[in-house]
């Protein structure tokens, strides 16, 4: 048998200073442009780490050895509702939304389970993580 540690990191949306093509790039464009569209508005969301904390995560699980041999779903702690990321932007990029009237429901989800990851590794909450992408746009 073997000593190995296998760790496989499952990630979700990567977002940083220079990300492109990814929900919340895309989302903030459309805020800017004013071509929102809302699917399942209340649905729970915290499918997206920032670079910084990914970085963390695997310093925590490779060179630190925190983590046991396992597949792991790299995501945030405390989900943000859909409906709620729009204020979020709006603030940020100082524009004024209109009421969005909230649109189709389904039964698709943003929500990873992180339960396996938690016992290991602390993880920064979703709100959080979103604003630090924001806030990197603008510098």
């Amino acid at each position: 048998m073997t000593n190995e540690n296998n760790i496989i990191l499952r990630l979700p949306t990567v977002v940083g200073k220079d990300s492109t093509h990814t929900f919340i790039v895309n989302l903030v464009n459309d805020v800017i442009d004013f071509n929102i569209n809302i699917y399942n508005p209340k649905n729970k969301f915290n499918s997206i780490i920032h670079v910084a904390n990914l970085v963390n995560i695997i310093v925590s699980s490779v060179l630190k050895k925190k983590l046991p041999s396992w597949v792991y779903n790299i995501a945030l702690d405390e989900y943000i509702l859909l409906e709620d990321i729009l204020p979020l932007i709006s603030d940020t990029v100082k524009l004024h939304l209109p009421k969005i009237e909230n649109t189709v429901t389904g039964s698709c989800s943003g929500l990873h389970d992180i339960s396996k990851l938690k016992q290991y590794i602390e993880l920064s909450n979703t709100k959080n993580r979103i604003l630090k992408y924001l806030n990197n746009r603008k510098d």
